[in-house]
């Protein structure tokens, strides 16, 4: 029954991986560690590791299904729907009793300015150089940039980048949004090209001499980004307890969070694929590894 799944030659009894999502569930937002594995099943470190990443390749299984039904919902429920012509209009009205879908990058794990032995970083700018260590010392990724796509009251999906660039963000919220959905963002958005996506700008300076930035820099006609930037900030509290995540396996890890975020809004039941004699339960855990150059094989190490 097992082959060909996260559990395939699983050494340690079942109802330890079983007792392990059920604890992560409850948790939530708080994670479990590997020693914390450890610690209550009293399993060496080298087998607290397997359990984790064994849980990690079962979510990176089921959240592709996730994500299918967000869309299939979106697609729904904003069928036709179009936002005014003119950018400048008020849409408070118009969303206020509708879970417009919003997205946010943040960085984990940043590489210190002090690190870099004083110079510029000519290179990289904005938030991407900050996970970056610089060219004098090799210009490896030391951190983790994160797109953040949640709706209120709804599902939030979690995304390791390399970049800003619209050709990394864009294919990711392609995949999670049909074409008519609306879709806020901050200015790092600006190569989305939705025709309903709408951008409040955090840099907005003001029109007074006596101060920097403008009142409405955070919200402007009912656009705003402070959904996504909320569970950044959750992501950030709660990725603290791992003290630091190698950049190839952040995938892993953000999958697995995403995946006990998003437990209560689905039915476990019916993310499982349907099985019948001789059909495996779920795909081989390497085809399910992807990004950041995570790589792993069907036995989960």
């Amino acid at each position: 029954m097992l082959v060909g799944t996260p559990l395939e030659q699983m050494k340690h009894p079942l109802w330890m991986f079983s007792y392990l999502v059920k604890e992560a569930q409850v948790r939530y937002p708080a994670v479990i560690t590997t020693s914390e594995i450890g610690r209550r099943l009293g399993v060496s470190m080298h087998g607290a590791k397997l359990l984790k990443r064994r849980i990690q390749l079962f979510a990176s299984d089921v959240l592709p299904r996730m994500k299918e039904k967000v869309y299939q919902d979106l697609k729904t429920e904003f069928a036709g729907f179009n936002f005014p012509d003119d950018r400048n209009t008020d849409l408070t009205e118009l969303v206020r009793d509708r879970a417009v879908p919003q997205t946010d990058v943040v960085v984990l794990y940043s590489c210190a300015a002090t690190a870099n032995k004083g110079r510029k970083r000519f290179k990289r700018k904005g938030q991407t150089a900050s996970i970056y260590r610089s060219e004098s010392l090799g210009g490896d990724q030391v951190g983790t940039m994160v797109n953040t796509f949640a709706r209120k009251q709804g599902p939030v999906f979690y995304d390791s980048v390399s970049d800003q660039q619209a050709s990394t963000l864009n294919p990711l919220l392609k995949k999670l949004m049909p074409v008519s959905t609306p879709l806020f963002t901050d200015m790092g958005y600006r190569g989305f090209p939705g025709r309903n996506h709408r951008m409040v700008n955090h840099g907005a300076r003001s029109k007074d001499k006596r101060y920097r930035f403008a009142k409405n820099r955070w919200s402007k006609n009912g656009v705003h980004s402070n959904l996504a930037e909320g569970k950044n900030s959750i992501l950030k509290r709660s990725f603290g307890a791992y003290v630091w995540v190698r950049p190839e396996n952040s995938t892993a890890y953000l999958n697995e969070y995403s995946f006990f975020a998003n437990l209560r809004h689905f039915d476990l039941d019916s993310l499982l694929p349907k099985t019948g004699v001789g059909t495996p339960v779920v795909k081989p855990a390497a085809a399910v590894c992807g990004g950041q150059g995570y790589e792993c094989t069907r036995g989960g190490t």
